[in-house]
């Protein structure tokens, strides 16, 4: 899952680096694998990694524990729950060999094997085999408009040093979370609402959306509105661009509705083109250094894919599929029984009473 922690103070006032800490260790359960800082004096144009408690050891040993005296007005923290290159080489936040790029990312690239082998044709070397360097260097190499290549799920913010920018992203369906908030000194951000709230934000409550909430359920989630007026999402397919202490938010991706019912497929077409497309999804997310595993509940959906998935595997593969016993009509486990047998997945299931 992991999760980012980012505080920008535009005028240049030195930011209280236990606030940062905090953010960052509320956030600890998106991350327990390891745990990074970044301090950045966008003025004198210095930058130091440190360690946390919770780092790796091998992380430990190459990086001092975080210091509160340092002088920074850009930092950037984060917490890994290591999927993608489990070794200390995938430590964040992440900087190129230059120096010039600093990252902090959540999410994962699932064509980040194709997206490296381009960057290795044009000159490109990693020194790890994580998908956080690959957008690091597609950054480098395409500027904002690497963010088009990705095929994945990702919320980051990365740091141009060359440029004094800051490029935050959120990818195009919004399965990665980024909250903000503005703040007198400039701009606080991460992967949960809770983290600003320590903040000098306004924090009065947003009763619009806690009652549209209430009645179309994923309302605020698909939405810049939160619950509370002073926070906000990053919409779905939109970056943020940070210069010069101005703001700019804009789309890079949209649905063409032009397209939409132009197909000149015939039915037996489009059938074997949608299995296609469905499998090569699936297969792309079974990249993984760690076992991967299924919600299951029985359904249409996830039937599918735990049927595709299983078979694209040699290691144990293992469901979860949660379930109401107050009342048979809601219990779910025998289609997901039937599931689980056809595929020899481990099922596991969670009572929610």
């Amino acid at each position: 899952m992991c999760g980012i922690s980012g505080v920008f103070n535009f005028n240049g006032k030195r930011i209280d680096l236990s606030k940062l800490r905090s953010m960052n260790e509320m956030i600890r359960h998106r991350g327990p694998d390891d745990e990074g800082y970044m301090l950045l004096n966008t003025s004198s144009k210095t930058q130091h990694h440190f360690s946390g408690d919770d780092s790796c050891e091998e992380i430990k040993a190459q990086l001092p524990l975080l210091r509160e005296d340092v002088n920074a007005n850009l930092c950037l923290a984060h917490r890994r729950l290591s999927i993608i290159d489990l070794s200390a080489k995938g430590h964040q936040p992440m900087s190129n060999l230059e120096g010039d790029l600093t990252i902090v990312f959540n999410g994962e690239i699932y064509n980040y094997l194709e997206i490296r082998k381009l960057l290795i044709d044009k000159g490109y070397s990693f020194v790890s085999n994580s998908d956080t360097e690959v957008v690091i260097s597609a950054y480098k190499e395409w500027g904002e408009a690497c963010i088009n290549k990705f095929n994945g799920m990702w919320s980051f913010a990365l740091w141009d040093a060359k440029e004094q920018k800051l490029f935050c992203s959120r990818d195009r369906f919004g399965i990665k979370p980024f909250y903000y908030a503005l703040t007198p000194d400039g701009i606080v951000f991460g992967s949960e609402a809770k983290q600003l709230l320590t903040f000098d934000i306004d924090k009065s409550l947003n009763e619009e959306v806690i009652y549209k909430s209430f009645s179309l359920g994923s309302f605020h989630v698909n939405s810049e509105c939160t619950y509370w007026n002073g926070i906000k999402y990053l919409p779905a397919s939109h970056s943020m661009i940070i210069k010069d202490g101005k703001i700019s938010i804009k789309r890079y991706y949209d649905l063409e509705e032009a397209s939409f019912e132009k197909s000149e497929l015939s039915y037996v077409d489009a059938t074997y083109r949608y299995k296609e497309l469905f499998w090569d999804s699936v297969n792309l997310r079974m990249r993984s250094d760690v076992l991967v595993g299924s919600t299951l509940s029985g359904g249409l959906d996830s039937s599918a894919i735990v049927c595709a998935a299983s078979k694209m595997t040699d290691k144990e593969y293992n469901t979860f599929t949660s379930y109401y016993d107050y009342n048979k009509v809601y219990d779910e486990r025998k289609y997901a029984d039937i599931v689980c047998n056809a595929t020899g997945a481990k099922p596991h299931y969670l009572s929610t009473k």
